[in-house]
């Protein structure tokens, strides 16, 4: 409460204007993209006065490309295409199809960026493919006993200090079912990037994904570099298949994952 509001960051004034609007008695709530911002737990308590005021009779306007909190807060959707009004349907359905269009220009396991970097951007992705082994051609189907790949290329102006990648992989649906960055393993192999074009992999470990159809999101950011802290929103930058052919259950398996889990008969306990 002491800190002067010069001193804030970006984040920081998102949350602060987020407080004030939520507390005051308003007919109209329109928030746009304050799930972008902060901590887990800032993020649930939005989600929560958000549905409070909802259901308290007014009426919110909520701007995001998060797709499982459009779901869960809203029964319409104005699904914008660079300005231009491309649906007004209900919720389910507007995902669907800006989950298709998102796709748009993935083909193969192959997805190639057309538009050119903006001149103050240290940091663009360039291509993305999805391989089973970073020497093997692109493809886009996969087995849950398979590893896999995901090849970024990128360049780089220039030194990029603090550097790190997001990971979203999505269902059609707009669910979330897995979330990581390049800070997961501890160290950080993006940080401080050199310029130069280069390539990442990501690996998917086999059994992890269950059956079914993927997307994957990507964007790149850094709290220390003068141009961030976002560096490259890529979005979805790729889509595959995964099959389960080895277990008896195999494609008709419910759920988001397919391990394998070790059932042992034992004697009785006494």
């Amino acid at each position: 409460l002491d800190t002067p509001v010069k001193r804030y960051s970006s984040g920081m004034y998102i949350r602060l204007a987020f407080s004030v609007a939520a507390h005051l008695d308003l007919d109209v709530l329109m928030v746009d993209e304050v799930l972008a911002v902060g901590d887990a737990a800032f993020q649930r308590k939005c989600l929560g006065k958000m549905s409070q005021v909802a259901q308290g009779g007014r009426t919110v306007l909520f701007v995001s490309h998060n797709m499982g909190a459009i779901r869960r807060l809203t029964s319409r959707c104005l699904l914008l295409d660079k300005g231009a009004l491309r649906a007004d349907a209900p919720a389910a359905e507007a995902v669907e199809l800006y989950m298709a269009h998102a796709a748009e220009g993935i083909e193969c396991g192959v997805f190639v960026r057309a538009e050119a970097p903006p001149e103050n951007r240290p940091f663009h992705v360039r291509q993305v493919t999805t391989r089973r082994d970073p020497d093997a051609e692109p493809v886009n189907q996969f087995d849950c006993d398979q590893e896999f790949v995901i090849c970024v290329d990128y360049t780089a102006t220039r030194r990029v200090p603090g550097l790190y990648g997001y990971i979203n992989l999505l269902r059609s649906d707009g669910s979330v079912i897995y979330e990581g960055d390049s800070r997961d393993p501890g160290t950080n192999s993006l940080d401080g990037i050199e310029a130069g074009p280069g390539t990442l992999l990501i690996k998917i470990p086999p059994r992890i994904l269950g059956a079914g159809s993927y997307q994957i999101y990507l964007s790149f950011a850094s709290p220390l570099d003068p141009a961030g802290p976002g560096i490259d929103v890529s979005g979805i930058v790729g889509q595959f298949v995964v099959d389960d052919s080895r277990t008896l259950r195999g494609n008709r398996r419910n759920g988001y994952l397919s391990t394998i889990l070790d059932w042992q008969r034992t004697a009785a306990w006494p």
